[in-house]
């Protein structure tokens, strides 16, 4: 089973990931200590590492670098931070891809509109949008984190 290291500060988030993941058989893990994400990276040995910008005490791109110096693992990086600038400096820094959250634009745009009973579903179907992956991606990621991770032992 591959594992996933959950970079994101926000737990609401960090756990809407997670669950979508664990649908697809992965395993992962979310970091709790922001002070050394290189203990929980080094702990869980991650096949992927999912990583937001904006995190207490060092920003994502620190540990970015911090990864690099140790491993080659695929690293995207998770941001609501979505201008040119900032996906940039993720790629300058060691990132593999950047994928933009939505969800904060979302609910910004609509928090007037949603009604008590309506939010779940809204939730559900921004989630499924946003983190579900057909299956023929899900098989070319299994690869390319195989060939990641078997060419750096």
């Amino acid at each position: 089973m591959y594992r996933i290291l959950i970079v994101e500060d926000d737990a609401g988030i960090a756990e809407a990931v997670s669950e979508q993941a664990k649908m697809w058989n992965f395993e992962t893990h979310s970091v709790t200590n922001f002070r050394n994400v290189m203990a929980e990276f080094a702990e869980f040995d991650p096949h992927l590492v999912l990583l937001d910008i904006g995190l207490p005490f060092f920003n994502g791109y620190y540990w970015c670098g911090e990864i690099r110096k140790v491993s080659r693992v695929p690293v995207i990086f998770i941001s609501s931070a979505s201008d040119n600038m900032n996906i940039v400096m993720a790629m300058n820094m060691g990132g593999d891809d950047f994928v933009a959250k939505i969800l904060f634009e979302i609910f910004a745009d609509h928090e007037n509109k949603f009604t008590e009973t309506g939010v779940d579903s809204i939730i559900d179907r921004i989630i499924h949008d946003c983190f579900t992956v057909r299956t023929q991606s899900v098989q070319l990621l299994q690869a390319s984190i195989a060939a990641s991770h078997s060419g750096s032992q």
